[in-house]
């Protein structure tokens, strides 16, 4: 039997990849909501902190949502991930307060479902979510590696 491997946040599994996302929830409501892509793992908080803040090489700010918009998708996110997570009997996830790592792939989907609702009026968020949600994974993927080429 193959030994199941240690994830923290949502499906990142550290000793496999460094390569992750970071959801970063200030603790004061009123901040924005960051998510990030990250080459490398610091198992510090600290440091890690310390390089989101100063944006090393490795690190890329990929979206910062408002905290209504955030709060819009942080469920439907979390219940598709953790769905997922379970299918394959591994640990599930939830967003706290600081910083929740992300596996590679979610943090593209969940970076992708964050575009499509940045600039949407609110009235058309649900549609964006139940669009988001009607999409494969791969599809969600490609369409993350497609978008990213062209907001660069």
């Amino acid at each position: 039997m193959t030994a199941k491997p240690k994830l923290i946040g949502f499906g990142f599994a550290p000793a496999e990849s460094g390569h992750h996302f970071l959801v970063t929830l200030p603790s004061a409501a009123s901040e924005p909501v960051y998510i990030s892509e990250h080459v490398h793992w610091d198992d510090s908080d600290a440091r890690r902190e310390l390089s989101f803040a100063l944006g090393t090489e490795d690190a890329a700010i990929r979206v910062i949502l408002p905290r209504p918009k955030w709060e819009a998708i942080a469920d439907t996110a979390r219940a598709e991930f953790n769905q997922r997570l379970k299918a394959q009997k591994l640990k599930t996830g939830k967003w706290k307060r600081g910083q929740t790592p992300v596996s590679r792939l979610f943090g593209k989907e969940l970076v992708l479902l964050a575009w499509a609702i940045e600039e949407a009026d609110p009235e058309l968020m649900p549609a964006a979510m139940q669009n988001w949600l009607g999409l494969a994974p791969e599809e969600r993927w490609w369409l993350f590696t497609m978008t990213t080429f062209h907001r660069i």
